[in-house]
């Protein structure tokens, strides 16, 4: 049986086992480097977008502390007026508590019903 020629642009055989055995170890460190530099960009940008997380929580945080902050001195305000406001009553009490016995003295001194 004749062996057909192969066609000029025909890859034979032949062709591709040199290709594999010369090739496949130059496509291999491409592919490894690739990996790599794929690696390192992926850290990268997992680094920055930490780095701006970061950033964002620490703004958010610290304009929640700053409305807390508004909203415990208001409660503190509110507890001060309260102790305040409950000692006068205390102290009002007691000068009613006082003059309702004055009072009563007076009636019954003079016979005031």
């Amino acid at each position: 049986m004749k062996q057909k020629k192969p066609e000029p642009n025909t890859i034979t055989k032949d062709d591709l086992k040199f290709l594999l055995n010369n090739l496949g170890d130059k496509l291999r460190t491409e592919l490894n480097n690739l990996g790599d530099k794929l690696r390192t960009e992926l850290n990268n940008l997992g680094d920055k977008l930490r780095t701006e997380f970061k950033e964002e929580f620490r703004k958010y945080r610290d304009e929640n502390m700053t409305r807390l902050d508004e909203v415990m001195g208001e409660l503190q305000a509110i507890r001060e007026d309260n102790t305040i406001g409950t000692y006068q009553i205390r102290e009002l009490r007691t000068d009613v508590d006082e003059h309702e016995k004055k009072i009563k003295k007076i009636e019954k001194t003079h016979h005031i019903s």
